[in-house]
């Protein structure tokens, strides 16, 4: 993205046609492309920040792990389709609709988190939640 504001800066030509067919002023519409690259970046800074701090709390073994069948897996009437269960009376929630370094059952939805499911959880103890970092399926089923 940087070098795509270098080359707009350096060769007018490129920026003069997008401002011909806009009626943007070029100045404009390099400040909005600065811009854009400096939050894009903040965001990608932001992320990458937040990965680190996951991975030294697991290097660190600040996680904890729970073996158990689930139950009471309820799905919130909200737009962000929050769900939440509970292995040993320790509380699981998650939103299906956004993503990032903890859990967010997206491709097997339904199929792994159900009541009945034996799972082996690590999480990490959150402020406010138990953030999922691994989900170890096991065989054995409560089912009825």
């Amino acid at each position: 993205m940087c070098c795509f504001y270098a080359v707009c800066v350096k060769f007018p030509i490129l920026t003069d046609l997008f401002t011909d067919c806009t009626k943007v002023p070029r100045r404009w519409f390099l400040s909005v492309a600065g811009l854009l690259i400096v939050l894009s970046a903040l965001g990608t800074y932001s992320r990458y920040s937040d990965s680190l701090l996951l991975k030294k709390a697991i290097e660190a073994g600040d996680f904890q792990v729970v073996t158990g069948c689930i139950d009471n897996y309820q799905i919130a009437s909200d737009k962000n389709s929050t769900l939440s269960f509970e292995i040993n009376s320790i509380v699981f929630s998650y939103n299906k609709a956004s993503r990032g370094p903890f859990f967010y059952e997206k491709v097997y939805s339904g199929q792994v988190i159900k009541n009945g499911s034996c799972l082996e959880i690590s999480y990490l103890p959150l402020e406010n939640s138990n953030a999922i970092i691994k989900i170890v399926q096991l065989q054995r089923d409560k089912r009825g």
